[in-house]
């Protein structure tokens, strides 16, 4: 329903390149290039298994056997500093330890089975580094953003600094004026909405298709704004359906117009959309990282700071340990053993969501836990989520939301009917 773009990542660094984790990739890429054309819809992508679209050079190709990109027979370095020292304490028979390719047996050999390669250790951020430097292969988007961003023939090299895996994670606040912590919010419309998704339209399935959103015809001030396709949805556009169905559930108890404040119709909802979808809507002078930008730059909330802050019905966009990421509504703290609260604690390991995901057949709940918590690899479990990536918005009551006919000018996107989304591609495979 929405005309393709690309993230648009406006940073200025001096010297370097800043690798920005929130640039979206067209979900219709290449699935071959991507390394998932044998994909099916539903197959699982396991984020704590080397099985994610990791990008190789040309004519080369990932190999979930040794986690390597492998060309011609040979796996493909940079090797850790660790695998050369072992490689030349083996002395392996017509093998240049430094050259920068080995033969497959041997690198897989010489890696070892964990998680990252010998000599390595896993970061907060999900990255495998030795000393100032992390180790790919990375997740396809990332090495798109530094060819974007014009970081050169660094991109491809499988090998960057420290400074840049960490620089991926940082996510900058809204620059905005946040309404004092105490203002009425909007969950007691967000909260029954959700009840009554998983009540009616549980089970219709995930997609990983661009094609497919919601699970249901969206409704704004009497108008259908959007329609459903296979009834199949995806994270982004379950969290987007939630907000509008609690709209038209405040007015259908209130008849209090002040919520439809906004135009009541598609092309008018493209730019409030694409932020919603982790775009950053073009014209608008702004970044988008998700639900909460969306929220505060079109005026109908906050941005929530701190994660002791969060209530049922706020919106939260995260990634993993892995790289992928996910958009869902907070429904409670979580703590250890698996139970919850809506009652903040400091003991607290992560939190229960409600979103659309491959385990739960789309609109389901879900258990997150913060990366280093004990996680069971169960269907009713996210692990490895990074608390540091949270970033968090709240819609606030009708009465405090703001006029933006500016923002949602038509004048922008007037030319054409859109006609498809773009969704970030680790918001897709990444939640089975």
């Amino acid at each position: 329903m929405f005309s393709l773009r690309r993230n648009r990542v406006e940073f200025t660094f001096c010297c370097v390149v800043l690798l920005t984790v929130s640039c979206i990739q067209n979900v219709n890429l290449d699935r071959k290039k991507l390394g998932v054309d044998k994909l099916k819809e539903n197959e699982a992508l396991n984020p704590f298994k080397p099985s994610a679209p990791y990008f190789c050079p040309e004519k080369a190709e990932y190999s979930a056997d040794i986690q390597f990109c492998v060309r011609s027979g040979m796996a493909l370095g940079p090797f850790t500093k660790k695998m050369i020292a072992l490689c030349k304490a083996e002395v392996p028979v017509g093998v240049n330890c430094d050259d920068f390719s080995w033969p497959v047996k041997l690198a897989g050999h010489l890696r070892g089975s964990d998680f990252c390669p010998a000599g390595s250790s896993q970061l907060e951020n999900g990255f495998c580094a030795e000393d100032k430097e992390v180790y790919g292969p990375f997740v396809f988007e990332r090495v798109e953003v530094c060819k974007e961003l014009k970081g050169g023939p660094a991109c491809e090299s499988n090998r960057w600094s420290i400074f840049f895996a960490e620089s991926t994670r940082a996510v900058p606040n809204p620059m905005v004026e946040i309404p004092a912590a105490n203002e009425e919010a909007f969950e007691r419309y967000i909260a029954p909405t959700v009840y009554e998704i998983l009540e009616k339209d549980k089970g219709k399935g995930y997609t990983l298709s661009a094609s497919g959103q919601h699970a249901r015809d969206l409704f704004y001030n009497g108008t259908k704004i959007f329609s459903v396709n296979t009834g199949r949805s995806h994270c982004v556009g379950m969290t987007f359906q939630t907000l509008i169905m609690a709209m038209n559930r405040y007015y259908s108890e209130t008849k209090d117009g002040r919520v439809w404040n906004l135009p009541a119709n598609a092309m008018s909802w493209e730019p409030f959309k694409d932020c919603w979808y982790v775009n950053s809507p073009p014209g608008m002078g702004f970044s988008c990282h998700g639900a909460r930008d969306a929220i505060v730059h079109f005026g109908l909330g906050i941005a929530i700071k701190n994660f002791s802050d969060l209530k049922i019905g706020d919106f939260v966009n995260y990634d993993r340990t892995s790289g992928y990421g996910h958009s869902v509504v907070f429904m409670k703290f979580l703590f250890a053993g698996g139970k919850t609260s809506f009652v903040y604690g400091t003991d607290a390991v992560g939190f229960q969501y409600f979103s659309s995901q491959g385990s739960t057949d789309g609109a389901g709940l879900r258990d997150a836990y913060f990366s280093g918590n004990s996680c069971a690899a169960a269907a009713t479990n996210d692990c490895g989520i990074l608390k540091n990536s949270l970033v968090m918005g709240r819609v606030l009551h009708p009465s405090k939301f703001v006029r933006q006919n500016a923002l949602f000018s038509s004048s922008l996107f007037s030319d054409s009917v859109p006609t498809s989304v773009l969704v970030p591609a680790r918001y897709l495979f990444g939640n089975q």
